[in-house]
């Protein structure tokens, strides 16, 4: 590429510098200040470091890499496994439906594969709303059930979504929504908070393991100065995904020139 651009820039000052003797001192002026910031540019390309060429153990480590990419894969950054498919994949199209999808990778070598994939799917708009059967539940339970009694009669929603329902339906409670006596904090539990909530681990998951609400958590660890890393505040939900199928390679057919 250097090479190819540097041969650019000798041509544009060999035709440059075959104006000059202009009888016109403005265009003369003109044409020397354009040959001296091809000079320049010249110059500039010309430090430029070269790029080392490849040896015989760099060939040896490309070979390794990829007779074991299973394993050496994982040890790569994110930045250089983008770089690399980069490299070696022009596209990828996606047909998805509910809980499958089918990806197929064209490869820039001229061949496609298909890839089936199989994941948890989320649950849809239609399905987190509530129904009028149990919106007659949560009215008939909410006043004195309790909490364990509620969560079990709707075991696809969780606490807060729950919550909200039956304030937006204007439902009051006869019971107490926490134990009448509040749960002390040890030593042990103060240990164990630290322990937890520096890590990638959902409150929600921590509440559960100390038997506490999450406010309760959240709270206390204010209390203790326990600085939650950044990563753990925005945690993003983890798709549990499997591979079905994994096709050979098939000849990719070009694309259709533009219209």
């Amino acid at each position: 590429m250097c090479k190819h651009q540097e041969t650019q820039i000798r041509n544009r000052l060999t035709s440059l510098e075959s104006y000059l003797g202009s009888a016109d001192p403005e265009l003369e002026e003109s044409y020397r200040r354009q040959i001296k910031q091809v000079k320049s540019a010249l110059r500039d390309l010309q430090q430029k470091p070269r790029p080392t060429p490849v040896t015989v153990a760099d060939i040896n480590r490309v070979h390794h890499f990829l007779e074991n990419l299973e394993d050496e894969w994982s040890k790569l950054s994110s930045g250089l496994r983008n770089r690399l498919l980069k490299l070696l994949v022009e596209r990828v199209e996606i047909v998805h439906q509910r809980g499958h999808i089918q990806a197929t990778v064209v490869w820039k070598i001229g061949f496609r594969q298909k890839i089936d994939i199989e994941w948890e799917a989320g649950c849809s708009a239609k399905e987190w709303h509530w129904t009028n059967e149990q919106d007659e539940l949560l009215r008939t339970l909410w006043p004195t059930s309790t909490n364990e009694r509620l969560r079990a009669a709707f075991p696809e929603r969780n606490w807060r979504g729950i919550v909200s329902r039956a304030r937006k339906l204007g439902l009051a409670r006869k019971v107490r929504l926490y134990p009448p006596r509040w749960k002390t904090w040890t030593a042990d539990d103060d240990a164990k908070l630290t322990e937890l909530y520096v890590k990638e681990i959902p409150v929600d998951v921590i509440a559960a393991e100390l038997g506490r609400s999450i406010s309760s958590i959240v709270g206390r660890a204010h209390l203790l100065k326990i600085n939650r890393p950044r990563q753990a505040r925005f945690l993003k939900r983890k798709l549990d995904w499997e591979v079905l199928n994994f096709y050979g390679l098939e000849e990719a057919s070009p694309l259709a020139p533009p219209i």
